[in-house]
């Protein structure tokens, strides 16, 4: 899927919590694997003030080998967790309040500056085995090339009981304050889209495929990135049938330009069959954009103001931006190409890698909100019924399970 091949990182991104392993990195072998957190089970409060600890102990071991800290101070660190972990750690919200929209919490999402990523793995892997607080023991690490993220699990006893946390350690984008703006828009999720069983994954889900449905354009064609003006060869085949799209957004790296108007020596725009000749940018050399009210502005095509930014950084705002700035053709392109590219096609994303059933829920989960937030694609129901049967009995979820050599 053509917006997936310019970050390799799209799938940690939607590598749901309580599925990292921990492998012995000499013979590979699987020693634990984190688990959900069961919040009837033990109190969020205890969870959050250990978890709140342990960052605080890695932080002053941080800083005692390598002269630095990686969260300036307590308060950048209680400002560095990402998604739905930025209110499961936030205690004003009350247990009762949590527990009775979340009963259960996949994992822990921190943001630490990239910077610091290789002293940082060095310190962790030197911690394997350790007991780092009273009641946390860290056991080690998922395999070390996701590139933006360290997955380490982390063991909570207490009283006997113990479950197997997994903290994602997200490399970002860092101010002098702490996570730049764009490392926060890039994992955020919404607490009111929270309660409503909506997922960070369904807004960035529902952001790449607005950029896609509203970036087309049917007045060029495009050339190859090796072409000149004086030797220009079109793309063919299937790729040159399908309408170009300016834009993609990457979870990663923010929205790129895919493509840049060809002109001859005088700066004349030049033409093929009454069509502009734009020319493809090589993924290598393309330039993106973080800053969130530029990407607003080129997928909507001008300037936001504070109600529109807001509503932009969740889900339930995009479908209200949607609702205004879009028409019905563009919702039910936008649609399309979130159930073949994102949900139910060959090539879809697993969101829920160690449930199968859970996955369907959780995809559905979407498109159910869609349906009620867009009545008229309600007619697609019984085709998306037909992909999804067709998705989970396909080759691309025949092997759901974990296996022990599952690389």
């Amino acid at each position: 899927m053509e917006h997936l091949r310019f970050f390799k990182t799209f799938d940690e991104f939607i590598f749901e919590g309580g599925n990292a392993r921990v492998i012995d990195r000499k013979t590979g072998k699987i020693l634990a694997r984190a688990e959900k957190i069961d919040l009837k089970k033990f109190s969020r409060t205890e969870i959050v003030n250990s978890i709140t600890e342990t960052l605080k102990q890695l932080n002053l071991m941080y800083q005692k080998r390598f002269s630095k800290l990686i969260w300036k101070s307590d308060d950048v660190i209680s400002k560095s967790f990402s998604g739905s972990s930025e209110f499961f750690m936030d205690l004003s919200i009350s247990d009762a309040e949590f527990v009775s929209s979340k009963q259960t919490v996949g994992d822990v999402d921190v943001i630490v500056p990239k910077e610091v990523k290789e002293n940082f793995e060095n310190l962790m892997t030197s911690l394997e085995g350790s007991k780092l607080t009273k009641l946390i023991t860290y056991l080690g690490q998922d395999r070390a090339d996701f590139g933006t993220t360290w997955l380490g699990v982390f063991k909570y006893s207490k009283n006997g009981q113990s479950v197997n946390i997994q903290i994602d350690f997200e490399y970002g984008d860092w101010t002098e304050e702490g996570p730049s703006e764009w490392s926060k828009f890039s994992h955020n999720s919404n607490w009111e889209d929270i309660k409503n069983n909506i997922k960070g994954v369904h807004h960035k889900l529902l952001l790449i495929n607005l950029a896609r449905a509203l970036s087309k354009r049917n007045d060029i064609v495009i050339a190859t990135p090796t072409s000149t003006p004086e030797k220009i060869k079109l793309v063919t085949g299937k790729k040159g049938d399908q309408t170009p799209r300016l834009l993609a957004f990457s979870v990663d790296k923010g929205l790129r330009i895919k493509y840049k108007q060809m002109e001859d020596a005088s700066g004349n725009p030049i033409k093929a069959n009454g069509k502009l000749i734009f020319q493809e940018i090589p993924i290598a050399s393309s330039d993106y954009t973080k800053n969130i009210k530029e990407i607003y502005s080129y997928i909507f095509g001008k300037e936001p103001s504070a109600e529109d930014l807001k509503d932009f950084s969740s889900f339930s705002g995009l479908v209200k931006l949607i609702k205004k700035k879009l028409s019905k053709d563009d919702i039910e392109e936008l649609f399309n190409f979130l159930l073949a590219e994102n949900l139910f096609g060959k090539k879809a994303q697993i969101i829920e890698k160690s449930d199968r059933d859970l996955d369907r829920k959780v995809k559905q989960t979407m498109v159910d909100k869609l349906f009620e937030s867009f009545p008229f694609l309600k007619s697609k129901s019984g085709e998306v019924e037909r992909m999804a049967d067709e998705y989970y009995e396909s080759k691309w979820s025949a092997d759901w399970k974990f296996n022990d050599d599952d690389q």
